[in-house]
């Protein structure tokens, strides 16, 4: 099994079996609309517990579009992503920022990039610079919201926190699949441990894979700041 899933199910109860079949990190969704797919603070305290990782899922309907949308989005994923303790900083030099991965589940044209990317302008404005901002979408968006610097970067400068999703049909995927700039791809559906899960794989399938999963509720080392000169 690959060491990352994403799923909309409550995995509290799962997490010994996931964790026996490999699963290293599991992306669960955020404040939505207080839905049944999002992930509570016991269960990101659970995850904490299994010695598991978690990362962070943002969608409403999955085709943000335009500034008030975005800047709602925004907000929300904040406050969610803060009550399930991922971990951030103020400080633009921090590394280990958690990601929250907002999705575009659909297959947008070029009639839909403004939109969209006004959307991400929005929601980066309203987490950043405390967490970072990464794209779930089809190859043709992720090669526009990089075009258009809509989305942060893994830590060591490399590669856009780009999220491919399974959905290979879609405009440029799997172009985009070939070019390497992209952190995570979708695979399809399955069942694992009586959950309804995609797993997932990194670029590297690497456990040192940047791609802004984190232990609940545990801080990030803010760098050392070095002491002011002192005149002589």
């Amino acid at each position: 099994m690959d060491a990352i899933i994403d799923t909309p199910d409550n995995t509290t109860s799962r997490l010994t079996a996931l964790k026996a079949a490999g699963v290293r990190t599991i992306l669960r969704y955020v404040n939505i609309n207080h839905s049944w797919k999002t992930c509570s603070v016991s269960e990101a305290r659970a995850i904490a517990k299994a010695g598991m990782r978690l990362g962070v899922i943002f969608e409403t309907d999955a085709k943000p579009y335009g500034t008030p949308e975005g800047k709602r989005d925004g907000h929300a994923a904040y406050m969610g992503a803060r009550e399930i303790g991922a971990p951030g900083s103020d400080n633009l030099d921090a590394k280990g920022k958690a990601v929250i991965w907002y999705c575009v589940d659909y297959d947008p044209g070029p009639v839909d990039v403004g939109g969209i990317i006004a959307a991400f302008t929005a929601f980066r404005t309203e987490v950043r610079p405390y967490y970072r901002v990464g794209a779930y979408c089809s190859g043709y968006c992720a090669q526009k919201l990089v075009e258009a610097e809509r989305v942060d970067m893994t830590d060591d400068g490399k590669l856009p926190l780009i999220w491919i999703t399974q959905s290979l049909g879609f405009r440029g995927t799997r172009n985009y699949l070939k070019s390497g700039q992209w952190v995570i791809f979708q695979k399809m559906p399955t069942h694992l441990a009586g959950l309804d899960v995609d797993p997932d794989t990194s670029i590297h399938a690497s456990s040192n894979d940047d791609i802004g999963d984190f232990v609940p509720f545990q801080p990030i080392a803010e760098p050392v700041q070095p002491p002011p000169e002192v005149g002589v």
